[in-house]
């Protein structure tokens, strides 16, 4: 895995750059509509300056929704303080910060703090796959 992201920062197709977002005043019944109109796992929520506030997965949207009921605000159930990383920190080091924190996802953001994409075990794992196959189809190029 080293050999295949050595050198390359989060934003060389390690962060998922497309996906919805919602206001932190959003409740529950909000963030449903959100998780069943995407394909996400994770939701992100942004504070009034367009800052990442945090994070709900759809695991534990279901649990609030079960304890609190869907008119819940979700910055009472949300995943809040976690670290932010920028476009250009190394993959390396992003990775080892998703496994410090336990976090399904880190939050990318650019140098203003405006939340730009997510970096996630699922797309790192997508971008191993491509980058290995790819390296397999070179290494079997006829010469």
């Amino acid at each position: 895995m080293r050999y295949m992201t050595a050198g390359l920062p989060v934003s060389s197709s390690a962060m998922v750059t497309r996906f919805d977002a919602l206001d932190h005043g959003a409740t529950l019944n909000e963030a449903i509509d959100m998780l069943l109109g995407t394909s996400q796992h994770e939701l992100q929520f942004l504070d009034d300056n367009g800052g990442f506030a945090g994070l709900l997965t759809k695991n534990n949207l279901i649990l609030a929704l079960r304890r609190s009921g869907p008119e819940t605000l979700v910055t009472d159930v949300m995943t809040t303080g976690l670290p932010t990383i920028l476009p250009n920190t190394n993959f390396e080091r992003a990775l080892a910060l998703v496994q410090q924190t336990g976090a399904p996802a880190l939050p990318v953001v650019d140098n203003t703090g405006r939340l730009i994409g997510l970096f996630t075990p699922e797309n790192v794992s997508e971008l191993l796959l491509v980058r290995n196959a790819l390296g397999s189809k070179q290494r079997r190029a006829p010469r």
